[in-house]
């Protein structure tokens, strides 16, 4: 709401200043959840200039969120095109921009364009940024998903480990972005029966889950279903009743006893009795 005071202060009539101004008050909005009032201020901003990507870029995000798929695609698109004639590989905005473009495709559903994005996206971000940046963990981590989504495994799995040992380099072995990606990996194994390897790694991400956010966090309790569900599969049901149960009460204690992940909880228990 400050924020909101402060921006219906400013008085400007011109066009650059004006374009930001707008672009400032949709990502208030956005922030806020507001995705409706957002996409409206970003739109102002467009009309005044339609050919920043970075503006197209965000407002794509925010349409996306508002649940307009097929606009947001139209204008990761146009800033994919803006970013392209605008830079070359090897400029973080066009990595971006295609990363972007490769994300809605993906959530799409539309795997074949997804895939060709996240490529050219994983090519450009290790020329804009270096081999061993964030943004290239990133980007493989997000091309192993749409991989592992297309039950692709085998291609899924060097992906996941590549972006986990980059990770490593810039993070350290202490940081949740390296528990999502063991988490990741151990879900790999536990889709390709490999419960084990699973039960390892979902065990490491979630040691590291507690460690850093605590044992009341629904990162945690999500290590701690797929450890529930190792142990069913290797028929250890008292053990796996046993972390159900800590499921259950860590998800009454976060949401009350009425919460969709409650209910699913609950669920587990019972299937299990059955």
């Amino acid at each position: 709401d400050q924020a909101r005071e402060l921006l219906q202060k400013i008085d400007t009539t011109d066009s650059n200043k004006l374009s930001k101004l707008y672009s400032t008050h949709a990502l208030v909005e956005f922030y806020a959840r507001s995705y409706p009032v957002s996409i409206g201020w970003f739109m102002r901003a467009i009309n005044i200039d339609n050919s920043d990507p970075e503006l197209l870029n965000r407002a794509s995000v925010a349409m996306f969120f508002s649940g307009d798929q097929e606009s947001a695609q139209i204008l990761a698109h146009r800033s994919t095109a803006i970013a392209d004639s605008m830079y070359d590989l090897k400029h973080p905005q066009f990595a971006l921009g295609i990363e972007r473009s490769a994300e809605f495709a993906h959530l799409s559903g539309n795997f074949e364009d997804a895939e060709r994005f996240y490529q050219q996206a994983l090519k450009s971000c290790k020329e804009a940024f270096g081999e061993e940046h964030t943004s290239v963990a990133y980007c493989l981590n997000n091309l192993a998903v749409m991989y592992f989504t297309e039950k692709k495994y085998k291609k899924a799995e060097p992906l996941f480990k590549q972006s986990l040992d980059i990770l490593k380099i810039n993070y350290g072995l202490e940081h949740v972005d390296i528990a999502t990606s063991l988490n990741n990996i151990a879900n790999l194994y536990h889709v390709s029966g490999k419960y084990d390897n699973a039960e390892k790694l979902y065990t490491a991400a979630l040691n590291l889950r507690i460690k850093l956010l605590g044992e009341k966090h629904a990162a945690s309790v999500k290590s701690m279903d797929g450890i529930s569900q190792i142990f069913l599969e290797k028929k250890q049901y008292s053990k796996a009743e046993d972390l159900l149960k800590k499921s259950l009460r860590i998800n009454r204690e976060m949401y009350g006893d009425e919460n969709f992940n409650v209910i699913q909880s609950l669920n587990k228990l019972i299937v299990m009795v059955i």
